[in-house]
């Protein structure tokens, strides 16, 4: 499946993910900044665990350097 995601990174708060609106499907708070891909990297886990899939079934297809991304998740356990 493909998502639109935007990231928040830089958040105070731990991160999380929450449902988007506004043709935006995931809002994903991250406490990483956007350094040297520290924040992509989060990216990729936390929607791992959110999904219940291997860090390898996600991949950012577009936006890696913005913060609104098109993701696809792999073999996805549940459609949160």
């Amino acid at each position: 499946m493909n998502y639109v995601v935007k990231v928040k990174p830089g958040a105070k708060t731990p991160s999380r993910v929450e449902k988007g609106e506004d043709g935006v499907d995931f809002v994903v708070f991250l406490h990483e900044r956007p350094k040297e891909g520290e924040a992509n990297k989060a990216l990729v886990e936390i929607l791992a665990k959110h999904f219940k899939v291997a860090k390898g079934q996600v991949e950012i297809r577009s936006g890696f350097k913005a913060r609104l991304k098109r993701v696809e998740i792999m073999g996805e356990a549940n459609g949160a």
